[in-house]
């Protein structure tokens, strides 16, 4: 999958070295939200708590609503906001698929690439397929240098895009007028992390064990999924 620019912003954003081991942030956009929707919840969505954060996070009050209702629709991934998936109406996932082989058969210049993909469909260079397309290809993959992302694991990366685009048509299928979701996957793990990591007052603080049993997993995948969280 091709990352949009959005997505290499938030994970600069995110991969701050001196933070980037702590695994529930308040200053990662996505659980700033999440905190400030689930403290909304958990005042009853009163019109007052509703002000108060508002004024606290420096947005309005309608922003917030918005938020909570693209929740209710999409889910946690939602809070995401911006796209994380460029779209394209010239690179499609077979092109993509392609464009990977010749580079993993030894091909690693765009230009050669390009050549070889124009040789075996002569109809590309109508379409207006052309080096820069290539090099987004390669460089969501991994294979060209983002400045900033010289550790990011592009391999974990596009598979973390491809569970997010599964939680996505999921979602679409369905909504809830409540916060909490059982089957919403990513607020059953942030909250799981957030009550080993991050209890607030009022909150259990639950040791690794509790929390993975209190998911349905074992104490195994729970780190196995931390792992995948701090990429």
């Amino acid at each position: 999958m091709i990352i949009s620019e959005p997505l290499i912003r938030y994970l600069r954003l995110v991969r701050n070295e001196a933070t980037e081991k702590e695994v529930y942030r308040l200053d990662d956009p996505v659980i700033m939200r999440y905190e400030m929707l689930r403290e909304y919840a958990r005042a009853d969505f009163s019109s007052r708590k509703l002000n108060e954060l508002a004024m606290r996070s420096r947005i309005t009050a309608k922003t917030i609503k918005n938020h909570l209702e693209a929740k209710r629709k999409r889910g946690t991934v939602a809070l995401f906001v911006e796209p994380l998936i460029a779209t394209s109406d010239l690179i499609n996932s077979e092109l993509e698929k392609k464009i990977l082989i010749l580079n993993r058969g030894g091909q690693a210049s765009s230009k050669d690439i390009l050549k070889t993909l124009r040789d075996i469909d002569p109809g590309l260079k109508i379409r207006g397929i052309a080096s820069r397309q290539v090099n987004q290809v390669l460089r969501s993959h991994g294979f060209l240098p983002i400045q900033g992302l010289e550790n990011v694991n592009f391999k974990i990366l596009q598979a973390l895009l491809s569970s997010f685009v599964k939680l996505c048509k999921t979602r679409a299928r369905r909504a809830v007028q409540d916060f909490d979701d059982p089957k919403d996957i990513l607020q059953s793990r942030l909250e799981m992390f957030r009550a080993v990591y991050f209890p607030q007052a009022g909150d259990d603080r639950k040791s690794v064990v509790e929390a993975a049993n209190g998911c349905g997993i074992s104490k195994a995948q729970f780190f196995n999924i931390k792992k995948l969280f701090l990429n």
